[in-house]
């Protein structure tokens, strides 16, 4: 069975959301969007997860976002609790999905940075190097 590309998009936007959890932790969350570059180009697909880094004290839910042309946003009500974070960014060549590649080929491995998200940083641009 073959999915639409958005189709695609918006199962795998569920399936990450039921890794990271769904429920309501009472804590407030900063909806978050952006860009996201590899060798100085867009990434055409993937996923980006936000981890409150706990070695740093913070401590929340975590989010996940898809990529699609570069460009990812939190899902609604799903942002990123403020403070320190442990961002995982998985950047593919959007090739149409098969089912062993979903997003197409990897450009590049996961790749981990650090960022710190306070209340008004909303709009992020991250660079994979």
């Amino acid at each position: 069975m073959k999915l639409s590309r958005r189709a695609y998009t918006a199962f795998s936007a569920g399936v990450a959301l039921a890794i990271v959890g769904c429920g309501d932790s009472g804590v407030k969350r900063h909806a978050l969007s952006g860009s996201v570059t590899y060798q100085s180009a867009p990434v055409p697909s993937g996923t980006i997860m936000f981890q409150p880094d706990r070695g740093k004290g913070n401590s929340g839910p975590a989010t996940v976002a898809v990529i699609t042309g570069g460009r990812f946003e939190t899902p609604r009500g799903k942002g990123a609790v403020k403070g320190p974070h442990t961002v995982l960014i998985q950047g593919y060549d959007g090739t149409p999905p098969t089912d062993m590649r979903p997003f197409g080929k990897p450009l590049f491995p996961d790749y981990k940075t650090e960022i710190d998200i306070s209340s008004s940083r909303s709009d992020l641009e991250l660079n994979v190097p």
